[in-house]
């Protein structure tokens, strides 16, 4: 108990980038000789699979069991507005705490800059491959990050003088979870074609992308003979596909590095 017990709360440990991220963390804080502790709560509200029934474990989180906290707040407030998350963070005012990816006023956030990740991924496409029809998959409205890589994807795009204002080769924003539905809204409402209306598929995360790929390849649709696909996030499972996904780093290490020290 004369350790410093130090918490994050996080949507969840099992998908995604969220193991690296954890690990990544654990490590930290064997370093520093410190109490780690994981509280998975889930998307504040999130109706998919009745994820908010977890949302009561960030209870626990408070200055009886932790001195310190981390809070990846961009993953658990996928499904709210900025608002929200922020009301929601004041309940943990009574102790120490940073933030990862998304900012909270008066707090300090460790961020990455997931703009240029996107920008360098766009252009890779577009001048190592040639490939100007590219399709875009958008993540959450309202994930600060998510909107980072949405902007750099028009950007890079328009800069190289492509326009893609009111283009169908871009999704409405949709949850990390519905790369499925974001696809189906290009595919089978917009009626497109993967290889003849667009060459190349990019997601705003590996997750999507794998989703989208899934429900392609049913439909007859195969990476990298009929599209090129890339995502976001680097997680494991994009080094598992029958063709590697072509995704962007984060710098899951290095972000947690940041957040023990800032909260120490």
């Amino acid at each position: 108990m004369k350790k410093k017990r130090i918490g994050l709360i996080l949507a969840s440990i099992h998908s995604g980038s969220a193991n690296q991220v954890c690990s990544s963390l654990i490590k930290e804080a064997s370093l520093f000789d410190t109490s780690f502790y994981i509280f998975p709560g889930g998307r504040l509200n999130a109706k998919a699979n009745s994820e908010y029934l977890r949302n009561a474990v960030y209870n626990l989180a408070n200055k009886k069991n932790i001195d310190g906290l981390i809070s990846w707040a961009s993953a658990i407030g996928g499904a709210v507005s900025l608002e929200e998350l922020t009301d929601f963070h004041k309940k943990f005012e009574q102790v120490p705490f940073v933030t990862i990816s998304q900012k909270i006023g008066g707090h300090s956030c460790v961020n990455f800059d997931a703009y240029s990740g996107m920008a360098e991924l766009v252009n890779h496409f577009i001048k190592v491959h040639h490939i100007t029809k590219i399709a875009f998959l958008r993540g959450p409205e309202n994930h600060g990050s998510a909107a980072d890589r949405y902007r750099a994807f028009c950007d890079t795009m328009e800069q190289a003088g492509i326009s893609v204002e009111n283009s169908p080769l871009i999704s409405d924003p949709f949850e990390w979870r519905s790369g499925k539905e974001a696809i189906i809204q290009l595919c089978e409402k917009r009626r497109l074609v993967p290889g003849k209306d667009f060459s190349a598929l990019l997601a705003a995360s590996d997750i999507m992308a794998f989703d989208a790929i899934a429900y392609l390849q049913k439909k007859g649709f195969e990476v990298p003979d009929d599209y090129l696909a890339a995502g976001f996030n680097d997680v494991s499972k994009s080094r598992m596909l029958l063709s590697a996904l072509t995704t962007v780093h984060m710098p899951y290490r290095t972000m947690g590095l940041n957040s023990y020290e800032l909260i120490l």
